[in-house]
Parts: structure tokens; C-alpha cells; sequence
């Protein structure tokens, strides 16, 4: 992920702001818009969905379910044993504690009917940010125009933009903080939240 990042083009689904990944940053510099997502073999919001029935705690380790294997392609157990080994490394490595009931990751700063800052839970694929402000909203594209605080933001931004060489940085970390500005805004009266997956692909959600 040094040379390239899997990012996303702008699409709006019953509510739903979503980057759909594509090729490579290019497609966004070179502002292409396409009527349809694109098709994306990485760990896809749907693969997600799918999968996260299947996916257990044993031992402080995520796992998949024997059960569940074969539910899936070969090119998607690549896909989920990649994010399950990511998540139990960070886990490890940290000396964290995942919840086996809700299968998040803690410590965590929890959910909040309204908080000035943003919050987030971690689970097996990557991060969810809970934006209940626009204070909390500011805070985060704040931090997002900052190497030094992007490095710093927890859960999976960190992460990514640790691995990013410099030239990508800031183009990923401008887009995010562009469609969660354009999200917020389009969404004045709502609460949002946004995914980040361990391949770095976000995507914008009102929070019901």
C-alpha cells in the first residue's frame, strides 16, 4: 500500500454515501464520474455484511467459523483471513481485549447521543467514526489537514496513513475529509457515522 491506495468514486444509494473502490488515485485526479460503483475484489462493504455472521472470538483471536468457509470464494477467505490476521496482530501487538459478544475491540471510546468530538468503535474489519456534531465533524477533517494529527487519529486512519508514502497522504486524506464535509452538509438534520475498512476504502452513513 506504499505505491498505491484503493480509494472510491462518489455514489448516492438510498441515503447511503459510499466510496466504491477503483484502480488507483488517478481516477480521482482525472475526475471521473461513473453512473454505477465499480466492482471491487478487495473487502467490500457487502463481503463485509456477509461475513460478519460468521466471524467468531476464541481465545481473544478472531476467527471464521468452520462452518462458514465454504459460504465464500477462494479470492474472498483471502480477502477475510487477510483482515482477521491484521485485527488479531493490532490486538497482540497492543494487549487489547476484543468483546466476544460485541465483537469490538477495547479499549474503545464509546457512542454518544452528542458529543463534541468524534467517537469510534474498532471491530475484525476496520473502524467506524460516530460524528453526533459538527464540532465533531470539524475535528476530524481537522486532523485530517495535518500530517502530524492524521498520524495520531485512532483506530484504522492511523493505521493507513502510517503505511502511505508522502505523495499519497495528503491526496487520500483530502479526499476523505472533502466527502465527509460534502456528507455532513448534505445531511444537516441527521447524525452520521463513517466506515473505514482495513484497505482504507470509507464510506458515509446516517446513524438511525
Amino acid at each position: 500500500m506504499k505505491k498505491t491506495i484503493m480509494l472510491g468514486i462518489l455514489f448516492l444509494v438510498g441515503g447511503t454515501l459510499s466510496m466504491s473502490p477503483v484502480s488507483a488515485l488517478a481516477a480521482e485526479s482525472n475526475s471521473k464520474v461513473l453512473s454505477q460503483p465499480s466492482v471491487s475484489s478487495g473487502l467490500s462493504e457487502a463481503l463485509i455484511k456477509r461475513a460478519d455472521s460468521g466471524i467468531i472470538v476464541v481465545n481473544n483471536r478472531y476467527q471464521l467459523k468452520d462452518s462458514a468457509v465454504n459460504n465464500f470464494s477462494s479470492g474472498e477467505l483471502s480477502q477475510l483471513k487477510k483482515a482477521l490476521k491484521e485485527s488479531n496482530q493490532l490486538v497482540a501487538n497492543q494487549k487489547l481485549t476484543i468483546d466476544p459478544q460485541t465483537k469490538t475491540i477495547a479499549p474503545e471510546v464509546l457512542f454518544a447521543a452528542y458529543n463534541r468530538r468524534y467517537t469510534m468503535k474498532i471491530f475484525w474489519w476496520g473502524t467506524r467514526y460516530y460524528f453526533t456534531s459538527n464540532a465533531a465533524v470539524a475535528q476530524m477533517t481537522n486532523e485530517l489537514a495535518n500530517y502530524t494529527f492524521a498520524f495520531n487519529i485512532g483506530g484504522t486512519i492511523g493505521g493507513i496513513v502510517a503505511k502511505l508514502a508522502s505523495g499519497l497522504l495528503g491526496s487520500y486524506t483530502t479526499l476523505m475529509s472533502a466527502r465527509l464535509n460534502s456528507f455532513n452538509n448534505s445531511h444537516p438534520h441527521n447524525q452520521i457515522y463513517m466506515d473505514v475498512n482495513q484497505e482504507g476504502v470509507f464510506s458515509f452513513h446516517i446513524l438511525k
